[in-house]
């Protein structure tokens, strides 16, 4: 299997194949595809700092503008939802 195929699913209910949507997918095929991002990956994104930076930046305020788009682009329904997105403080 080559790295840039897509990741594909049976969904046993519908007897359909389905393509994975990735979060984040070009970011990750960089860190793992590519010369310059492997070493960003072992001296970086590895790293306790960056997961807590990472993480604190998800809980700013201002990621909440990335949950609309989310939920369009990976067909998440926000009815199935407890509580409406737009409750919500960040996109964590």
């Amino acid at each position: 299997m080559s790295s840039r195929e897509a990741v594909r699913y049976f969904d046993r209910s519908t007897g359909e194949i389905y393509t994975e949507q990735i979060y984040g997918e070009a970011s990750l095929r960089w860190v793992y595809e590519n010369a310059l991002g492997r070493l960003a990956l072992e001296s970086v994104v590895k790293r306790a700092f960056f997961s807590r930076w990472y993480g604190w930046m998800m809980d700013r305020p201002g990621s909440r503008r990335k949950i609309a788009p989310f939920l369009v682009k990976y067909g998440v329904d926000p009815a199935e939802f407890a509580d409406p997105p737009e409750s919500f403080r960040s996109f964590n």
